[in-house]
């Protein structure tokens, strides 16, 4: 198993995600990112912008970050 960790930024509900669902805080996650500084680059809107958190996970194999640009991705 691999220990996984990454970034989340938290953002108020009202922009990406409706306010309101019982039980639960107003408040979503965005992606999970591989560094914290590549996570407050991608801070959208900053309007609704709470924290950044860090998070571990396990996975069977450690995954791959996505490629950071278009060109990368083909």
């Amino acid at each position: 198993m691999a220990k996984c960790i990454g970034y989340i930024n938290i953002y108020r509900s009202g922009f990406f995600h409706k306010p309101g669902k019982f039980g639960a805080y107003d408040r979503h996650p965005g992606d999970i990112y591989a560094t914290k500084d590549a996570a407050e680059r991608d801070i959208n809107p900053w309007s609704h912008y709470v924290t950044t958190v860090p998070v571990m996970w396990d996975e069977t194999s450690m995954p791959r970050v996505n490629p950071t640009t278009e060109a990368q991705h083909r």
